[in-house]
């Protein structure tokens, strides 16, 4: 039986029970003492205080203690009397992790037949309770060293006896996976409710059932190694071995078993790490300290071409002979030394020879303690980056010879707006040095007037990512200023961030010149067309007025016949005049328009009509619309576009032909096509019909018009100001066409 320090009952086995008489559950937790006093009439009765004084000399000493023969009463079965009875008793010490004794542990033995022999039969028995005695001493000492192992054990060691599989035993390390719990004298069910569940159970029911043992092996069970915890998974292999009696009857498991777990991890973790290791591109392997390969994953043995198994190589196979000696005799001392080392470096080829510059990174290998017991790296292929630094190297000088080469000044910027280039045409004309030029250096450069705007524009792009456009006068070398363009755009990465930004200074000073020139000669014609044709407008309307008088009179019919041709002549010079102050006023600020409701059947009606008043009636004019008929327009302008198409048409269309005008409104939009079976427009003129002074050829004669080419011009930017487009198409065998195409619904006129 075993007692704690307040010699308190905390076990006995079934041959204790019997020459007691006793119940496990009467003993536990009771004071071993108050349940067998021996004498209670005598509470220091000196049977008692004997084996009080043996117990207090183990849990003072550690040391074991006998009790060769002591007379002591018990009772000899259950409620009976006391009983004299002589025993031999041997005290044992259990101790924990730190020696200190916990438990004292009594092996007895009843030697009551002694009492009844006489005194030279008790001698001999006496002489031979010594040597049983010294017998027993022996086998308690053995057996305290079996309690040693069976406690210090790392294996997984219990005992269960009986179908309900009641724990007696358990070791440590036992105890310590489960979660130091209580298990001694509780069923397996109770003791371990979380395994119920995972089939454990029945395995001991089926062992102790068929007495055959049961191994398993990697076998995953859940625990709950703490009252509040959660299960966690452990990994284990175990043996389930039946222990029977004299007649062969299992009457409990020996249950022995290795907690695996952190080695199945570090197993699970190193095949993930080879897996990992294996699909790198990078050479990946170690060695031991004498340079024998332990390892070489596949993209190494394919970079050096190994050929065949790679533990049969040492690393001083991987480099040339001149590399070799650099390796043993610096590098891999200083590896193991420091502990790593990085740097660039050569692999040989095995096939070919090919030196390989390599990322060389090696570092050592240690054991528990520290010590080095290998060497390991991770190297990478240099020839794809060198080839690539060669290729951006050839790549930059390339450019910076564009740079150089085009007639522009060239820069770039850092995206926060500093310049860190300029080509050399910005440092000659400005006279002064890149380092004076670069950052916002350049600003010294631009005239005071233009400098706020051009910061201002620059910031906005900064800001915003959008181009740089600007205008402004720089300073060159000789003080003098002259206009250059600004652009710049920007280079973003994958994420859209801006990387750079490249700009281009082009001298525009002789553009701007030209410009100014031909805009004041343009502001000249335009008031030279508009005092001349004021001055003409005013007798041409006085013709035209007199001759209108004249239609009206009984003249005589030489003077009748003189009438007409004068009223023509007058109107033509009033139409031309129009055209003329049109294409002054187009030419300078575009064609001004007034959008209003309008009805485009009617209106295009009315033109014809009028159109008609002038014709001899050999030609034909068919009129169609589909769709809707109302749109939002410039009516007078609009009216100006149909007549000048139609008037073509009529102009150019062959006799006894049919001008259709086709006009629709739909999805938003209005066409309107003039067309005519007339020869068509050659080739030649096509690309210049709308632009001033471009006269076509009649259809008979092949001589130019007498117009002076205008219509179609103010045709078209009248089009233009209504937001639409006007095209031709021209054929043999189709004809010519003249189509316009204008929103429904115009607001204002486009700027020109």
């Amino acid at each position: 039986m075993i007692v704690d320090r307040d010699l308190r009952f905390v076990a006995a086995n079934r041959a204790y029970l019997r020459i007691t008489a006793s119940r496990i559950d009467d003993l536990l937790g009771q004071h071993l003492f108050d349940r067998f006093p021996s004498d209670p009439d005598d509470p220091n009765n000196a049977s008692m205080l004997r084996v009080r004084a043996s117990f207090e000399k183990v849990l003072s000493t550690g040391e074991p203690d006998d009790l060769a023969l002591i007379h002591y009463r018990v009772a000899m079965k259950p409620g009976g009397p006391l009983e004299s009875r002589y025993w031999s008793a041997h005290h044992a010490p259990i101790c924990d992790e730190h020696g200190r004794v916990t438990h004292v542990m009594q092996l007895t033995s009843d030697v009551t037949h002694v009492a009844d022999v006489p005194i030279a039969s008790v001698a001999a028995a006496l002489a031979r309770g010594g040597q049983a005695q010294e017998r027993l001493t022996d086998v308690t000492a053995q057996l305290h060293d079996l309690r040693q192992v069976f406690e210090q054990a790392p294996a997984l060691i219990a005992y269960l006896r009986g179908p309900e599989h009641v724990f007696e035993l358990a070791n440590a390390a036992y105890l310590d996976t489960v979660g130091k719990r209580a298990l001694i004298g509780l069923p397996l069910r109770q003791a371990l409710p979380e395994i119920a569940d995972q089939g454990f159970a029945e395995l001991l029911d089926n062992v102790r059932a068929t007495g055959t043992p049961y191994v398993g092996h990697g076998a995953r069970v859940a625990l709950r190694r703490g009252p509040k915890q959660e299960l966690e998974e452990r990994v284990v292999d175990f043996v389930y071995q039946p222990v029977t009696d004299a007649a062969g009857t299992v009457v409990g498991i020996f249950v022995q078993g290795v907690d695996i777990t952190d080695r199945t991890r570090a197993e699970s973790e190193r095949e993930r790490l080879v897996a990992m290791v294996g699909q790198s591109s990078d050479l990946v392997g170690f060695a031991d300290l004498n340079g024998k390969v332990g390892y070489l994953n596949p993209a190494g043995r394919e970079l050096l071409g190994v050929p065949g198994d790679a533990t049969q190589t040492t690393i001083g196979d991987f480099f040339d002979p001149e590399d070799r000696q650099v390796v043993q005799s610096e590098i891999l001392p200083k590896v193991l030394r420091d502990g790593r080392w990085s740097g660039e470096f050569r692999f040989r080829h095995f096939g070919t020879g090919e030196l390989i510059p390599v990322a060389y990174n090696l570092f050592a290998l240690v054991d528990d303690n520290g010590k080095p017991n290998g060497i390991a790296t991770v190297s990478r292929d240099l020839r794809a980056e060198k080839r690539a630094g060669r290729e951006r190297a050839d790549m930059l000088e390339e450019h910076r010879f564009l740079a150089e080469s085009i007639p522009q000044q060239v820069w770039t910027a850092q995206p926060d707006g500093r310049l860190d280039f300029v080509n050399g045409r910005v440092v000659d004309y400005f006279g002064s040095t890149r380092e004076a030029i670069l950052g916002a250096g350049w600003q010294e450069f631009i005239h005071p007037d233009d400098l706020p705007d051009c910061v201002a524009a620059w910031t906005l792009s900064l800001q915003s990512g959008e181009p740089y456009h600007i205008e402004f006068r720089l300073r060159g070398a000789d003080g003098v200023y002259r206009w250059y363009l600004a652009r710049a755009s920007a280079r973003r990465d994958a994420t859209g961030a801006i990387r750079h930004w490249f700009g281009t200074n082009t001298d525009i000073d002789e553009a701007k010149r030209i410009q100014d020139t031909l805009r004041a000669r343009v502001e000249y014609e335009s008031q030279l067309i508009g005092i001349v044709s004021h001055d003409l407008r005013n007798p041409l309307s006085t013709i035209e007025m007199a001759a209108q008088l004249l239609q009206k009179v009984e003249l005589p019919e030489p003077a009748n016949k003189m009438v007409g041709p004068m009223l023509a002549a007058a109107r033509r010079g009033n139409r031309l005049i129009a055209e003329l102050l049109d294409f002054a006023q187009a030419r300078t600020f575009g064609i001004p328009i007034h959008p209003a409701p309008t009805n485009l059947p009617s209106l295009v009606r009315d033109v014809v009509a009028e159109l008609q008043l002038g014709e001899d009636g050999t030609k034909r004019l068919s009129i169609l619309h589909e769709g809707s008929e109302d749109g939002h327009w410039d009516g007078d302008r609009l009216a100006q576009v149909v007549a000048n198409l139609v008037g073509n048409a009529l102009q150019h269309a062959p006799p006894e032909a049919t001008i259709r005008v086709r006009t629709s409104i739909a999805d938003a939009r209005a066409v309107i096509e003039v067309h005519n079976d007339g020869e068509p427009i050659p080739e030649s003129e096509r690309a210049t019909l709308f632009e001033p002074f471009a006269r076509g050829r009649t259809a008979s004669s092949k001589k130019r018009t007498r117009s002076v080419g205008l219509g179609l011009y103010i045709a078209r930017m009248i089009v233009v100001a209504h937001h639409g487009v006007i095209e031709v198409e021209s054929a043999a065998a189709t004809g010519t066409c003249f189509r316009v195409v204008l929103p429904s619904h115009t607001e204002r006129a486009k700027p020109v």
